[in-house]
């Protein structure tokens, strides 16, 4: 518990969700990665909605990490159709 309340105090709202969508994403990245890569791009859109740089500099981690799960199931087109 008092590690939820060190990462609210520390993050915008959204960031405690997106730890716990991030940590589930973590968890099936190879079982579904489809569903991994849906919940990173999902976090990284609503960071950018937030329209603050520190935001979008949090948003390109989850990016990234969607990037590399799609870089090993060999999705580079569609990395590049979204991106």
């Amino acid at each position: 518990m008092h590690h939820q309340r060190i990462l609210s105090i520390q993050h915008p709202k959204y960031q405690q969700r997106s730890l716990y969508e991030d940590c589930i994403a973590t968890a099936v990245q190879s079982h579904a990665p489809d569903r991994a890569v849906a919940v990173w791009q999902n976090i990284a859109e609503g960071l950018i909605a937030e329209v603050k740089l520190k935001s979008h500099e949090e948003a390109v981690k989850y990016l990234n990490k969607a990037r590399q799960v799609m870089a090993k199931e060999k999705w580079e087109k569609e990395w590049e159709k979204c991106f």
